[in-house]
């Protein structure tokens, strides 16, 4: 959690160092915070004044790890959109490298998509009117299936060329996992209004066929507030149980 130093009241001094947007409120006080990381213009962090959790939205031209921005202090922001991503999509160890975000999207990135899509409350093909309870379980299931056939049916030898039943698996297998991941990534650009930045009308599928692993990771920081809960490994949602999933809003 990003701690914040002394809070200020001179309007004056909000320019004078790099700032956050102004949100549109009257009698707002000012903060100080430090940037835990570099990131991008509009990323979307959050940190802690006088015990109060708020969200910071980086100013024009980003910042760098241990910047001081002064921003508004306004925990009732925390209810409107974002409209960008929390950070980059390679920021794929930004919690540490085993952190379970990090640690699941590089050894089983289909295993961390189904504790994403069952916080969405998402069925095992990204659809949100089905059982959504079972989709980790189902995602586990064909996770560890596709593992064993893996390890049965691969060849042995790299030069060995693969059989039919082991390139239809492989086919079906990626063609699933990339499906799945595209449509959860829409929905959750949609959900939080974020617009394509690149590969406009094709960035989905795009990040989720060249970049599975990483687009995992970001999904699972998208949707979750690590710097308040404590990710897990084998919870459905990758969160402590208590956890409420989130309720779409498209």
């Amino acid at each position: 959690m990003v701690k914040t130093g002394e809070k200020t009241d001179e309007k004056n001094s909000y320019g004078a160092i790099p700032t956050a947007e102004p949100i549109p409120e009257d009698d707002v006080p000012l903060v100080k915070v430090v940037a835990p990381s570099d990131m991008m213009e509009g990323f979307k962090f959050r940190a802690v004044y006088d015990g109060v959790a708020f969200p910071v939205i980086v100013p024009a031209g980003g910042c760098a790890t241990g910047q001081v921005l002064t921003v508004p202090f306004n925990p009732k922001a925390d209810e409107m959109p974002s409209r960008f991503w929390k950070d980059d999509i390679f920021s794929c160890f930004r919690y540490g490298v085993c952190h379970p975000s990090s640690l699941l999207a590089c050894c089983c990135p289909l295993i961390l998509l189904g504790q994403v899509m069952t916080r969405l409350k998402l069925d095992w093909l990204a659809r949100p009117d089905g059982d959504w309870k079972e989709t980790f379980k189902i995602m586990v299931c064909i996770a560890v299936g596709f593992g064993v056939l893996d390890a049965i049916l691969s060849p042995a030898d790299s030069e060995e060329p693969c059989s039919p039943i082991y390139s239809i698996i492989m086919f079906i297998y990626t063609l699933f996992s990339v499906y799945v991941m595209m449509k959860t990534r829409k929905i959750v650009r949609e959900n939080d209004l974020i617009g394509e930045q690149t590969c406009k009308g094709c960035e989905d599928i795009v990040c989720s066929f060249f970049c599975g692993c990483c687009t995992a990771s970001q999904l699972a920081r998208q949707t979750a507030d690590y710097e308040l809960d404590e990710g897990q490994f084998f919870t459905p949602t990758g969160l402590p149980d208590e956890t409420v999933p989130i309720s779409l809003n498209v």
